[in-house]
C-alpha cells in the first residue's frame, strides 16, 4: 500500500509538473523564450513516465496476487 502511495503521488506530481510548466510559460512566454516544441515534449515525457509507473504498479499488483495464490495452494 505504501509503495502504491508513492508511486501514485509521482505520478500526480508528474502530470502536475507539466501542466504547471506548460501554463507558465505560455503565461510569460517573451520573457522565457520557451518554444512549443518543449512544452510538448515535456508534456509528452511527463506523460510517457505517469504510464510507465502505473504499469510498473500494476506488474507489482500482479506478482503479489501471483505470490498470494501460491501460498493458497500449499
Amino acid at each position: 500500500m505504501i509503495v502504491m502511495r508513492v508511486f501514485l503521488h509521482r505520478t500526480v506530481l508528474a502530470a502536475g509538473t507539466a501542466v504547471l510548466l506548460r501554463s507558465i510559460a505560455t503565461t510569460v512566454r517573451p520573457a522565457i523564450l520557451v518554444s512549443p516544441l518543449t512544452l510538448t515534449t515535456a508534456t509528452m515525457l511527463a506523460t510517457v513516465m505517469a504510464a510507465m509507473r502505473l504499469v510498473w504498479i500494476g506488474a507489482l499488483f500482479h506478482i503479489r496476487s501471483i505470490e498470494t495464490w501460491v501460498r493458497i495452494g500449499r
